[in-house]
């Protein structure tokens, strides 16, 4: 982080996203997140509404 927190400008996807092929050493119904983190979307669904233009500046 650079600046202020901006809600606005927060996004992120979710750790149980099955694409990414991670095995994680925790059973996800155990697993203790936030609300938001909870909420996340899977990658995939982050991928298609991503508001990042990676390369920009």
């Amino acid at each position: 982080m650079d600046n202020y927190y901006d809600a606005e400008a927060d996004g992120g996807f979710s750790f149980k996203t099955p694409e990414l092929g991670i095995d994680w050493p925790i059973e996800f119904d155990k697993a203790i997140t936030s609300e938001k983190d909870a909420a996340q979307p899977t990658f995939t669904e982050f991928e298609k509404n991503n508001p990042f233009v990676y390369g920009e500046i």
